[in-house]
C-alpha cells in the first residue's frame, strides 16, 4: 500500500467523525504509514480549546491496509516499534 492509498484510508476514516478532522502529520515507517491529526478548527484557528485531546497517531500498515490506533504516553516511533515486533511474532 503506497502513500496515497493510505491516506485514502485515514481520510475515509476521519470524515466519519462528528466533528471536521484532518491530517496533520505523517511519516513513513518500515511497517506503514503514520498520520496524526486534529480538529479542522484547531488546525485553522491555533484556538487551543478546539484542540483533540488523547488521540493518538495511526499506523496505515502497508502489507494490509489495516488501521492501528496507537495511544499517547509514549513516542510514537516507540508504538511503531512495538507494532513491528508483534507483526513479526504472529
Amino acid at each position: 500500500m503506497n502513500f496515497e492509498e493510505s491516506l485514502s484510508v485515514v481520510n475515509d476514516y476521519l470524515s466519519r467523525a462528528s466533528t471536521s478532522l484532518v491530517v496533520t502529520h505523517y511519516e513513513e515507517s518500515p511497517e506503514g504509514w503514520l498520520f496524526c491529526f486534529n480538529s479542522k478548527e484547531y488546525v485553522d484557528t491555533g484556538d487551543f480549546s478546539s484542540q483533540l485531546v488523547g488521540d493518538g497517531p495511526v499506523l496505515v500498515d502497508k502489507d494490509t491496509g489495516e488501521m492501528h490506533f496507537f495511544g499517547t504516553a509514549l513516542p510514537p516511533i516507540e508504538y511503531v516499534k512495538e507494532y513491528s515486533l508483534r507483526k513479526r511474532n504472529s
